[in-house]
C-alpha cells in the first residue's frame, strides 16, 4: 500500500496498492471470474 495525499485536502489520504500482481488481478481477473471457472451441472 502507498499513501498519497490528497491535493485538496490536507487531512485526508489515499491509499494505492502497490503490487502489480493485485492490480492486475483486480482489472482483469475479478471481472471475468465467471467466463474462467466453469459451469457445474446441478
Amino acid at each position: 500500500m502507498q499513501r498519497q495525499t490528497d491535493a485538496f485536502r490536507k487531512n485526508r489520504s489515499m491509499y494505492q496498492v502497490a503490487e502489480p500482481l493485485i492490480n492486475f488481478d483486480h482489472a482483469i481477473v475479478r471481472p471475468k471470474i465467471a467466463m474462467l471457472w466453469p459451469k457445474l451441472p446441478g
